[in-house]
């Protein structure tokens, strides 16, 4: 960056907040100070259901009795373990996007895209 800033004749100047005219967005944005910090925040979930029930039933179906699925469900709901090495190796398949997974409905979803149980035909 600074091999290809040398070829110009750059010269820079300090001039202080009152002096600019032009203000950004974050400097006017206030902090509610009033705020409580007692109460928690309340978090809205999406949730986006676009399978007919009929298929909805079926996934189910195979996804509560799937004991890979059970194992995974039960990661997304209490928590990964820190480390690779410490998950099952049945599991560890899903151990890259983790963070991508949710329970709905009782299916796994990673993103929008259904997780389809292995026993499903």
């Amino acid at each position: 960056m600074l091999l290809l800033l040398q070829k110009y004749d750059s010269k820079f100047a300090y001039k202080k907040g009152t002096e600019l005219y032009v203000t950004d967005t974050l400097s006017l944005s206030c902090i509610d100070e009033k705020s409580d910090p007692d109460v928690d925040e309340q978090v809205d979930i999406l949730s986006l259901t676009l399978i007919s029930p009929a298929r909805m039933a079926e996934l189910q179906k195979h996804t509560l009795p799937n004991p890979v699925m059970q194992k995974v469900t039960n990661f997304i709901s209490n928590g990964w373990p820190a480390k690779f090495k410490s998950v099952p190796p049945e599991v560890q398949l899903y151990f890259p996007v983790r963070d991508e997974l949710i329970v709905d409905h009782g299916v796994i979803l990673k993103g929008l895209r259904v997780v389809v149980p292995q026993t499903l035909p």
